[in-house]
């Protein structure tokens, strides 16, 4: 099994080919935008139960959130023990890890805010590595380790071609 710490980088360097990182048409709002999109798509599949999906959706929003990480220049997620530790009390359900994990993506919309960072309503990073936390914790709901939906996304999306329109990239069909 791979490891975030070699997976991680991968994630960067396809953004960076992308022309998603270090592009002033992307901004961290957009990248939210995209987060959020992802979280959906993941909602969805919990709803469904397709556990495959479920996996490769996780994997999605990770890859949003390490994007995010990158552009803030923050340290990677592996580099933080304490975003990768779980405590699993009182989260039986996907739906209360989900919820949980929902707060902490509200959260970071308050840090961006709509016009930039706005570090008053709660530091950027922290609301990452939070978001993270908890999207670990939905993937021990299903039993599955985030490295291993993080390893399902990037092997998806690795060939994926497409353009940046309106600051996201949007996959060829």
């Amino acid at each position: 099994m791979n490891t975030l710490k070699e997976i991680v980088p991968e994630i960067i360097e396809w953004a960076n080919a992308k022309g998603i990182l270090n592009n002033s048409e992307v901004t961290q709002l957009d990248q939210m935008r995209k987060t959020q999109e992802e979280m959906g798509e993941l909602w969805v599949e919990i709803i469904r139960d397709d556990r495959p999906r479920i996996i490769n959706e996780i994997g999605d929003v990770f890859v949003t959130l390490v994007i995010q990480c990158e552009m803030r220049g923050t340290p990677p997620v592996y580099e933080l023990p304490n975003a990768l530790t779980l405590d699993l009390i009182g989260r039986h359900s996907a739906t209360v890890a989900m919820g949980d994990l929902g707060a902490s993506i509200t959260k970071l919309w308050q840090a961006i805010g709509h016009h930039g960072w706005d570090k008053s309503i709660v530091p950027i990073d922290l609301a990452i590595y939070d978001a993270i936390y908890h999207l670990n914790s939905v993937a021990a709901v299903y039993g599955i380790s985030l490295e291993d939906c993080a390893y399902h996304a990037l092997k998806k999306i690795q060939n994926r071609t497409g353009e940046i329109i309106n600051g996201q990239f949007v996959k060829d069909q």
